[in-house]
C-alpha cells in the first residue's frame, strides 16, 4: 500500500465565496489579477545558454539590501538604497535563477485565479504557454558548473526540485492537462523525470 499522502485539493469553492463577501480577499484578488495581467505582456525564459546562479549573490554588498529585481535590464542590477548599479556573472546568473521563479509564481497565480473565475482565457493561456514551452526546452539545459548537487535550469538539484513541484501543481490546479496533446504530456514526463534524476 502506498504512503504518499494526497495532493492537496484547495477548497476552490469556499475561495470564490470569500472572495465575493470580504474586503481582503476582494483586495488580494485585484492585486494578483493586476500582477498577473503585467507579467503576461513577457515572454522571458532563459534559453538554455543562459545558466542561472545562487540569489544569495544579489545583494548589495555597501548596504546589504537587496538588488532590484528589473526583468527588462538582465545586465545592470540596482541597490535602491545607494543608488548603486551591479553587474557581472553572479548577479546575472541570479537574475536568470529569478526569471525561472518568476515565472513559475506566475503559473501558480494564473492557477488560482482560473479556480477563481477571474481573468480565466489570460491564465488559461499563460498557463498553456509555460507548459508546453518549459518542458519542450528542459533537455537542452546543460547541468550547471556548480560542483555540489548540481540542477540544470537552476544552480543546484533541491531548487530545481522545488521549482518543478511548483510547476507540477500549477499545472493540477489549473486542471488543464486534457488541453496539452499526448506529446507535451510525454515532455512533462520527462522533464520530472529528469529532474528527479538529479537528486540521486
Amino acid at each position: 500500500m502506498s504512503t504518499l499522502a494526497k495532493p492537496l485539493v484547495p477548497d476552490w469553492a469556499g475561495a470564490r465565496r470569500k472572495c465575493s463577501l470580504l474586503p481582503w480577499a476582494k483586495e488580494l484578488t485585484a492585486a494578483l489579477e493586476k500582477d498577473a495581467i503585467a507579467w503576461s505582456k513577457r515572454n522571458l525564459i532563459p534559453s538554455p545558454s543562459e545558466p542561472s546562479g545562487y540569489t544569495h549573490h544579489y545583494f548589495c554588498q555597501e548596504c546589504g539590501e537587496p538588488l532590484v529585481f528589473n526583468p527588462d535590464k538582465p545586465h545592470e542590477h540596482l541597490a535602491r538604497a545607494c543608488n548603486r548599479i551591479y553587474s557581472g556573472k553572479d548577479y546575472d546568473r541570479a537574475w536568470f535563477s529569478l526569471i525561472h521563479n518568476t515565472n513559475v509564481l506566475h503559473m501558480e497565480r494564473c492557477a488560482v485565479l482560473l479556480n477563481l473565475g477571474v481573468q480565466t482565457d489570460l491564465a488559461r493561456q499563460e498557463i498553456l504557454k509555460f507548459a508546453r514551452e518549459y518542458p519542450a526546452r528542459y533537455p537542452n539545459y546543460p547541468i550547471s558548473d556548480f560542483r555540489h548537487l548540481p540542477g540544470r535550469m537552476m544552480p543546484q538539484s533541491l531548487d530545481e526540485a522545488v521549482w518543478c513541484g511548483s510547476f507540477l501543481r500549477a499545472l493540477r490546479w489549473s486542471g488543464l492537462q486534457g488541453d496539452l496533446d499526448a506529446s507535451q504530456i510525454e515532455a512533462i514526463n520527462v522533464m520530472a523525470t529528469m529532474v528527479v534524476d538529479l537528486m540521486r
